[in-house]
């Protein structure tokens, strides 16, 4: 963790402290928190002004990408590059 992960005009830097900070591909901030809990990427972040539902990810790496898919593996996939 720490890298900064990108996926087309939005980035997201996930700290080894815990903190979430990055940019969305409409330009808003994006702060919060993640931990890892038992297989699970869970995070609370804000988008701007607007908290967005607390959410737990599988992850996945293959070489320079890393694969975040929502609900717990069930839901939408996001590919970064780092």
């Amino acid at each position: 963790m720490g890298k900064k992960l990108v996926s087309g005009n939005s980035w997201i830097v996930a700290s080894a402290d815990g903190k979430l900070t990055g940019v969305s591909r409409k330009g808003e901030k994006i702060t919060g928190a993640w931990i890892w809990h038992k297989r699970f990427f869970c995070r609370n972040i804000y988008l701007g002004q607007t908290r967005l539902p607390e959410d737990c990810n599988t992850v996945s790496i293959d070489g320079n990408t890393a694969t975040f898919t929502r609900d717990k593996g069930k839901g939408k996939a996001t590919i970064f590059s780092f």
